[in-house]
Order: C-alpha cells, then structure tokens, then sequence
C-alpha cells in the first residue's frame, strides 16, 4: 500500500506545494478575518441648544429642544447624508454599502432631553472609532448649516420690520413738530428750540401735558402713535438680541468619545495563522491529488472498456458453465511452473492495471502468473474493486514490463497504455473460457 502513496506523491506533488502555499497564505490573512469574534463599542454625546434663542426657559421651550433634538438624529437618515458619510468611510478605508450604515452607526435622541446619542460596534477599535468620528463631524456640520441658513433668514426679517417701525417712527416725529409749531406752543411758555433740546423722558412728559392742557386731539393721537412705536421698535431690537446672543453653534459635542472593548477575540501570532493555514492546504492538496489520480485511473479504465469489452462480452467468447466449474485458462495458470529464480537488484515500482477478472480465483492465478515472468521481482495486490485488480510489481533495473506480459500464455490481453510507472490490459477470454456471473 505503500508503494501506491509514494506512487502518488511523485505524480502530485506539486498539487501539495500549490495548495500548502495558498493555506499558509490564507491562512495568514484570512483565519483572523472569519474567526475573529472581538467587538468594540463606540459612542459619544452631542448636545442640541436653541440657535434662536428663547425669552424664558420654561417647560414648553424644554419639548421644543427635545423636538428639535430628535429632527437633527432624523439628518443621519437621509440619503444624501449617508451617501456623503459613505465618501467619507471610503477615503478612510472602510467601505460599505449605503444600506449597511445604519446597522453599523446609530443615531439616536435621548428622549426628554436636548441631547442626541452617536453609537458604533465594529470588530476592531479603529473601525468602531472612525465610523463615530465621521458621523459626528458630517452631523454637526450639516446641523450647524443649517441652522445658520435658518438664523440668517430670521435676522433678514427682523431687521426689515426694525426698518420699517424706524421709519414710520419718523415720520409721526415729524407730523407732531409741525403741529406743535402751529399750536403756538410759546403761549404756554414754552418754546419749540428749547422743546427740542430737552431728553427723551422730559420731552415725552412736557408733550403729553400740552396736549392735556390745550385739549388738542391730533397732538394726543401722536403721543399715543409715538409711543406705540417706541415700544415695538424697543421690544425688535430685545428680540432681535436674544435670537442672536452670539456665535454659538446648534450642535455641540457634549460628552467625548469614549471606546470599549465588550468582547475579546483570538489572540493568535501569524506563525500559529500560517501553520495552520499550512496544514489545512495540505489536507485539501492531499484530497485534490486523490481525486486526480482517481480521475486519471478512470479515463484509462473507461478508454479500455471502449475499445474491447464489447468483443470480450461477444457470444462466441463466453461458454456458460455452472459455478464451481475451473475454465482451462484458470487451471493452466493454476499448474505447476518451473520456478524462477528470485531476482535482486535495484527495481521500481510499477502499477499494473487489469480488467475484468471474475473472481478470486482469477485474481490469485493472475498474481501467480505475473510473479513468474522474467524480471518481475514481486508483485502485490493494491486494491479489487469491480473486477479491476491494482497490482504493485517491482520490475528488476530496466525491464520493461509490457514485454514481459507477452508470457502470460494463460491470460491472452490486449495493452491499452503504457507508461514508464504504469501500464493497463485488458484481459480476453480464451477459447472455450467461461466467467462467472456474465450472460451470453
């Protein structure tokens, strides 16, 4: 049985290297891909503050920010924000699909609270790291964009309706001068320069008192439209600074990244990777080899079946007999043959490949014979399986075993390939010959 292994090895022995490299090299690069099993978590807090800002902090401003909360964790669901985060994981080297990003980082809002929540796990820390890093810079700066477009809309209308109170203030300050001019306020010791130069509070008081004393109703309907106007103008501009109380961003990060291990994996050395990997593709090579050979053997036994088992099956050449009846063929190789001299010497194996042969009988005569012929040092049976006999015969120096067959007088056959280390017949009844278990 040996002979047939070191048979095989000489013949695919390059099926071995090829497939020991490609496991060595698998298994150095690809073992840790499929069997690591280590996770980390990443995440991080971003805070969400009102960019125009409220006149009072009381309840409803609370579910205001937690609203407006929620709509910036709704960004990271579009898909022009994920299709951006892709191009951005990509020139990082992490590529996924745009359906894969929000399995892999989440976005969430916490509820009752002006704070949304960044989370990512991936299989090595820089991935878990990097998915959170990208989403919280692409986040924050579509959030805080946004937000400026909106403040500066607000601003632009503020400012237009400050515009418009200045100028009809105005106005109305120039329609109540020229009434106090024809009043002829300087009847009731007042004069008009000495009107204009008093302060605001005092020129307000001394207006209002004209127009009590004089009974003049369009100065009171000025008064009063002045002071309408003073107060809409004074409650824009509070307006107008609380909305905008600084440069500060609506997105903020609150609390930092923070990283954790929450499941260890296999802490392998490449050497253990590549060892492995070694073996499992000799393994596979060794299979693959068998497989070949068994291929080969097969192409050989189907090409010699072709061409004579259709005339060995022939009527003519087969003889029904009953069982336990010896064909002359079977009984001339049975008898006795004048002995052979054991040769020694240097020989090689060689595999002999024959077919059919109906019984163990057969099979034994067939041995005997072929240890007889000249050259042949032994011969050992390899393997029987549907009538096809494997023979290991060691052939002396530079015999050629085919030229050696030609003296199996008790077996006629026909050669169907010959090779340096393995050679196939196919076996012909002889006449008047029977096989067992074969119909006419």
């Amino acid at each position: 049985m040996h002979e047939r292994y070191l048979q095989l090895l000489r013949r695919w022995f390059w099926l071995l290297i090829v497939f020991g490299v490609l496991g060595a090299v698998g298994g150095v690069f690809l073992l840790p891909v499929v069997f690591r099993s280590a996770a980390y978590d990443s995440s991080t807090t971003l805070g969400v503050t009102p960019f125009l800002s409220p006149q009072s902090a009381n309840e409803a401003d609370q579910a205001l920010l937690a609203s407006y909360a929620a709509s910036v964790a709704g960004i990271a669901k579009s898909s022009q924000f994920l299709s951006r985060l892709q191009a951005n994981l990509a020139a990082q080297g992490l590529v996924y699909s745009e359906a894969e990003l929000p399995d892999k980082v989440q976005v969430k809002p916490d509820p009752g609270l002006p704070q949304v929540t960044i989370e990512a796990q991936a299989p090595t820390q820089r991935e878990a790291e990097l998915l959170v890093q990208e989403m919280t810079n692409l986040l924050m700066e579509e959030a805080n964009a946004r937000a400026e477009q909106v403040r500066g809309d607000v601003a632009a209308t503020a400012q237009e309706r400050t515009s418009q109170i200045l100028t009809r203030l105005s106005q109305v300050y120039r329609q109540r001068a020229d009434h106090l001019f024809l009043m002829g306020i300087e009847r009731y010791g007042v004069t008009l320069d000495l009107l204009m130069r008093q302060q605001p509070d005092s020129f307000k008081s001394i207006v209002e008192n004209l127009a009590r004393i004089s009974g003049d109703g369009t100065l009171a309907q000025l008064n009063a439209e002045a002071d309408i106007l003073e107060q809409e103008l004074t409650a824009a501009q509070q307006d107008l600074a609380l909305q905008f109380p600084g440069q500060r961003q609506a997105v903020y990060v609150l609390q930092p990244q923070k990283t954790v291990q929450t499941r260890s994996g296999p802490s392998l050395r490449k050497l253990d990777l590549m060892v492995g990997g070694l073996g499992g593709g000799l393994v596979l090579g060794w299979v693959v080899a068998n497989a070949a050979e068994y291929a080969r053997n097969g192409r050989g036994l189907r090409r010699g079946r072709a061409e004579g088992m259709t005339e060995f099956l022939a009527p003519k050449a087969v003889v029904r007999q009953r069982r336990g009846r010896q064909d002359r063929g079977t009984v001339a190789a049975l008898a006795p043959a004048p002995a052979v001299p054991r040769l020694y010497g240097a020989t090689r194996p060689v595999l002999l490949v024959a077919y059919p042969l109906w019984s163990f009988r057969d099979l034994y005569a067939f041995q005997k014979a072929v240890r007889r012929l000249p050259g042949v040092a032994d011969a050992r049976i390899q393997r029987f399986v549907n009538r096809v006999l494997e023979l290991s015969v060691d052939v002396v120096g530079g015999e050629d075993l085919p030229e050696q067959l030609r003296g199996l007088a008790a077996f006629p056959h026909r050669l169907v390939e010959a090779q340096r280390d393995r050679v196939e017949i196919l076996l012909e009844p002889a006449e008047g010959s029977h096989r067992e278990g074969v119909a006419s």
